[in-house]
């Protein structure tokens, strides 16, 4: 079960990546390249949450399913 809900968060965060990437590129060719780079998608969707608050929302949902499950694992 753990590991389902580590992989659902992995798939959120993908899903959510590439749906900000696209808004991204459509802002902007500049924006875009920056979210290209995995670690500034987030400042990005955090600068912008009011316009892209469901992508930035899916990612940050993941990341919390994933890091949720790190002590089931040990870690």
């Amino acid at each position: 079960m753990t590991l389902l809900l580590f992989y659902l968060g992995l798939t959120l965060i993908v899903v959510g990546y590439a749906w900000l990437l696209a808004e991204a590129f459509r802002d902007s060719m500049f924006w875009g390249l920056v979210v290209l780079v995995p670690p500034l998608s987030l400042v990005y969707g955090l600068w912008s949450i009011r316009q892209h608050w469901r992508p930035t929302g899916l990612m940050l949902l993941g990341l919390g399913l994933m890091f949720g499950m790190m002590p089931a694992f040990g870690y």
